[in-house]
């Protein structure tokens, strides 16, 4: 998926397919590589997404 992503603004910018067919083929790596990290965080245990609960003195 990093890889997806990471390629994406190369393939945009760098002329090499040329014509109208380089920002299509830039917008569909995105959509993959933004999909995967999308499965990935939705199959990720809600125990191991974000951070612990702060643990707050108690005043008294």
């Amino acid at each position: 998926m990093a890889v997806a992503a990471g390629v994406t603004a190369p393939v945009e910018f760098v002329n090499v397919l040329g014509g109208d067919l380089q920002p299509g083929v830039a917008w569909v790596l995105n959509a993959v590589g933004l999909a995967s990290a999308t499965v990935a965080l939705l199959r990720t245990p809600n125990d191991e997404v974000g951070l612990p609960p702060v643990r707050r003195p108690q005043a008294g």
